[in-house]
């Protein structure tokens, strides 16, 4: 890249797209909301990354040449070509019908075309496209998109219904298709091989995820990935590898839908059943003079350590305290950190230290000492939960200014008033974690019981992301870790965040 202002965020991004045998370019008029500077008028492109037309339009090189993402359409079932809606013409598209109804295990379907998939292992005996039967379909065929060939196929109702296989049905009115999964003893992983062109995939678990993480497998092989509204009858906007804005690949996919994806090369999606997670720890106790130290931080962020690793689930990536924890290891590459490395490598992450209303205190001056709220980007590598037991960090007053860290993040636990760190915290939380309590639930309990003094005077906080817009939910506020109950997963970019208190105060 020839314009040394842009950021090494976006270098990275642009460098795997690059190896895959695509590139993609930033959208324009983002640069306040992102922090990316784009390139200067008066600087020559590099002619082998693809750049932003005059509209700021996101452009896909693909083998063929470049492509604008909008003219990157999928195909249409045989036969039928809606005309583009002026939902999908006014930028619109990012928030489909809802396909699936975790609750009750039913598939919705709408009038007209639907593009379907089952989220787990359907039951012997309600395992074939025969779950279909009382649909009245008008005559249209089910059908499957190949894509080694490019050829649409018709399937009998005596077809498995597989994971991560899209099915097209014509439905004549809405219905609610019951599914029948295996029990949990049974389910398994799923893999689909994918072709260089357009292929179909299936929503992977009865949980929703970004795009980024659901295609995690093919790395830098996949170009987009678009889904099928059949609410309004056509085509969403469409998630970009990389991208930015509307077409970010930190966008939702869900359960029960089906999505179009754009291969460079071939590659591999595979999802496993039962998975493990990660997760880091970082302690200050020693300031060198500069703070105040810390008796109890290696204790409290130890004692967090040893007891989650107890978990099957939960994989301990690594612990480091005083000069060895390091502000770096949670700054965004595109300020100069290296976090994608380090914490943002891991779903949670945990650090007891000073803080203050901007931020949070290293005891070493390798990197800087202070970590400010403007330096964090985190969720766009893998986190989802970050613990602070550091004061005021999450201060009424200023907590929003952590609202940009939230590039995939579900929530961010601290304290809006002073805290304190106690050798017996870290466990406690933990263990609470692990009996089932919801991540704020076990924080705030933790704080109650530890934190002195705990006569109600001092607050432990929590910022968590909204999906839908409506502060009347829980959405992440509800989040269990992984393993221990549900949790949601939020877009790249929430719609609004859930601010809560808890007075710390311990009741015999």
């Amino acid at each position: 890249m020839q314009n040394a202002d842009i950021s090494r965020y976006l270098v990275r991004v642009l460098f795997v797209l690059l190896v895959a045998g695509i590139a993609v370019a930033p959208v324009l008029g983002e640069e306040q909301e992102t922090g990316i500077p784009v390139s200067g008028a008066d600087e020559e492109p590099d002619p082998d990354v693809a750049v932003p037309d005059g509209e700021g339009t996101a452009i896909v090189m693909t083998s063929t040449g470049p492509i604008a993402v909008e003219d990157l359409v999928p195909p249409y079932p045989p036969g039928w070509e809606p005309s583009r809606s002026s939902t999908v013409r006014d930028g619109g598209g990012l928030y489909p019908a809802t396909a699936f109804d975790p609750s009750s295990s039913t598939l919705i379907l709408y009038p007209g075309w639907n593009l379907v998939s089952t989220p787990l292992w359907l039951a012997d005996g309600h395992d074939t496209i025969a779950v279909f039967d009382d649909v009245d379909t008008a005559g249209y065929s089910f059908l499957w998109y190949n894509g080694s060939n490019g050829d649409w196929e018709l399937i009998g109702p005596q077809e498995e219904f597989r994971p991560l296989e899209g099915i097209w049905i014509y439905a004549n009115e809405s219905y609610q298709i019951p599914l029948y999964f295996k029990p949990v003893q049974e389910q398994t992983g799923a893999t689909k091989h994918l072709y260089s062109g357009w292929n179909i995939v299936g929503f992977w678990d009865v949980h929703q995820a970004c795009a980024r993480d659901m295609l995690l497998s093919l790395g830098g092989a996949w170009a987009t990935a678009q889904g099928y509204d059949p609410g309004t009858q056509d085509y969403e906007v469409s998630m970009v590898n990389g991208g930015t804005g509307s077409n970010s690949d930190q966008r939702l996919m869900f359960p029960g839908k089906a999505y179009w994806v754009y291969m460079t090369a071939e590659g591999d999606l595979i999802h496993s059943y039962y998975r493990t997670y990660s997760f880091c720890a970082e302690w200050v106790g020693d300031y060198h003079g500069n703070q105040s130290t810390l008796p109890s931080a290696d204790e409290e962020a130890e004692g967090f350590y040893d007891t989650l690793d107890w978990s099957s689930l939960w994989t301990g990536q690594f612990i480091n305290g005083n000069d060895t924890a390091m502000e770096r290891h949670w700054k965004d590459p595109a300020f100069g950190g290296v976090d994608s490395d380090y914490i943002d490598n891991t779903h949670l992450a945990f650090f007891v230290g000073h803080g203050w209303e901007g931020g949070f205190v290293f005891g070493t001056e390798a990197d800087d000492y202070e970590l400010n709220y403007s330096e964090a980007r985190w969720g766009n590598t893998k986190t989802d939960w970050i613990v602070l037991g550091s004061c005021s960090v999450l201060n009424e007053s200023t907590r929003e200014h952590w609202e940009d860290a939230f590039e995939g993040l579900h929530s961010i636990c601290g304290f809006d008033t002073m805290g304190a760190a106690h050798p017996d915290m870290g466990w406690y939380f933990a263990d609470l974690l692990m009996n089932g309590e919801t991540i704020w639930e076990a924080w705030s309990a933790a704080t109650d019981r530890y934190v002195v003094p705990n006569d109600g005077s001092l607050n432990s906080a929590i910022l968590a992301a909204d999906i839908d817009g409506d502060l009347s939910t829980l959405d992440c506020l509800d989040d269990h870790i992984y393993g221990y109950g549900s949790s949601i997963n939020p877009p790249g970019d929430p719609l609004d965040f859930q601010y809560e208190t808890d007075s710390c105060e311990w009741e015999v």
